[in-house]
This record gives structure tokens, C-alpha cells and sequence, in this order.
């Protein structure tokens, strides 16, 4: 595997701040609509959730879409916080 280049580095850490803020912003709101399920977002707009993984991917499979192309997040009703 070949290192990316600067441009494509800076890139890739743009995307990756861009996919965090959106799920920063968007994280309530999921909680409300989809507790405890697996969330995938492509371009902006949710087009899988289930409580499990396997039937998300299959949802996602169903519509040809690439799980490389799509953010998943599990939305947690409660989040733990642990004290180690």
C-alpha cells in the first residue's frame, strides 16, 4: 500500500473532521429517532438503521451502496462513561 501523498492526506483529514462535526451535530437528534441502532449516512442523508450490523449492511448492499462510501455510527441511548 502506498503512502498518500500531502494533498491527498490533507484531504482524507478533512473529510474525517467533516464526517465528526456531522455527527456532532446531528447525534441528539439520532438518539431520539434511531436509540441503540447502527446509523448510515451517505452525502447528508440516512439511508440505513438497524439494531444490528449484519442487517445494516445488507440494507446497504440492497441499495449498491459501497459501506466504504457511507459513515455508520452505533447511537447509543445512554452513553457509558468508565473510570479506569
Amino acid at each position: 500500500m502506498d503512502m498518500p501523498n500531502l494533498v491527498e492526506a490533507a484531504a482524507a483529514l478533512k473529510q474525517a473532521e467533516g464526517e465528526t462535526a456531522f455527527w456532532a451535530e446531528h447525534y441528539q437528534e439520532y438518539v431520539r429517532e434511531y436509540p441503540d441502532q447502527f446509523v448510515a449516512v451517505h452525502d447528508g442523508e440516512v439511508v440505513a438503521t438497524s439494531p444490528d450490523l449484519e442487517s445494516l449492511l445488507e440494507q446497504l448492499a440492497a441499495r449498491s451502496l459501497n459501506v466504504q462510501n457511507v459513515s455508520t455510527r452505533f447511537i447509543a441511548s445512554n452513553r457509558y462513561h468508565y473510570l479506569l
